[in-house]
């Protein structure tokens, strides 16, 4: 849009080989891009390669020879095996390109923000070049050797698959980004084991709390079983010496429920039978 706009700008693409050469590089500049490249449409020269890219001319003359449907598109081109993520402008003039690589760098920014692992490919050269991907290297050659033992990328890229990479599970998917001669596939993939690890960390803390929930009954039953079983002990011991005529034990009552209230009824118990029979003597002695 802002090129576009700019009627000045766009006017000086039809100037001297210098002049174009400094507009370039002010759109360049302007809009930060890493590729800019302009052809005129009375000749096929490719204006503002990159040093060292002249290799990509072949491709861009190919590209800028395909109709478009509107002033400008959006695309994603293979150059020389370097993907860009790009634009192409049509004017009175001729056509301009506008790209960015897409590189690990922003790759990495895509799987930062969505935690998405994604790479690259296209069907050139059989998969077998430099890609770009967020996978670990081990994981993203093993990769490139799934997509060469069974062309993943021939037809499966309308539905979602498992794919398992170096031990770890991913949910896979194959994105067409550009067809025609080059096509260009994005495959996204999520790691499963990761996003089951909440799952299991909730396995974990819940068998920690019912482990220490059992611990904490054991315990329970443990100190209740003493502070019951204990002093029903002690009053079976001493009912038993009632029972042989031993009534010189006070049972020392140290609670108000149930144990203890049997506690002050023997107590009670034993100082009546004691005190019956300390009657029955003495009516005994004084009758004889």
């Amino acid at each position: 849009d802002l090129i576009s706009s700019d009627a000045n700008l766009i006017s000086s693409l039809a100037g001297s080989d210098a002049q174009v050469s400094r507009t370039l590089e002010e759109i360049r500049l302007r809009l930060n891009t890493a590729l800019l490249v302009f052809q005129r449409k009375s000749d096929t020269a490719i204006y503002g390669l990159p040093a060292g890219k002249e290799v990509y001319q072949q491709s861009i003359q190919s590209l800028f020879s395909q109709p478009l449907a509107e002033s400008s598109a959006r695309t994603t081109v293979t150059l020389d095996r370097e993907h860009y993520q790009a634009v192409m402008l049509a004017s009175d003039h001729g056509r301009l390109l506008l790209g960015q690589p897409i590189n690990d760098d922003l790759l990495g920014q895509f799987r930062s923000m969505t935690n998405i692992d994604i790479s690259i490919f296209d069907l050139l050269t059989k998969y077998s070049s430099n890609i770009a991907s967020t996978l670990e290297p081990a994981r993203e050659q093993q990769l490139i050797g799934e997509l060469q033992n069974f062309g993943l990328l021939a037809g499966s890229y309308r539905s979602a698959f498992d794919l398992t990479l170096n031990d770890e599970n991913y949910l896979t998917h194959i994105h067409l980004l550009q067809s025609g001669v080059t096509p260009v596939f994005a495959i996204l993939q999520k790691s499963l084991q990761q996003e089951m690890q909440p799952f299991r960390n909730l396995d974990k803390n819940l068998l920690t709390l019912f482990v220490q929930l059992m611990i904490v009954a054991v315990l329970g039953s443990i100190f209740v079983s003493g502070s019951v079983i204990a002093p029903v002990k002690n009053l079976a011991a001493i009912a038993e010496r009632i029972g042989r005529g031993d009534y010189g034990i006070e049972i020392k009552v140290q609670s108000r429920d149930e144990i203890g209230q049997l506690g002050t009824t023997l107590n009670k118990m034993q100082n009546e039978i004691a005190e019956r029979e300390r009657k029955i003597v003495y009516q005994s002695q004084h009758d004889e």
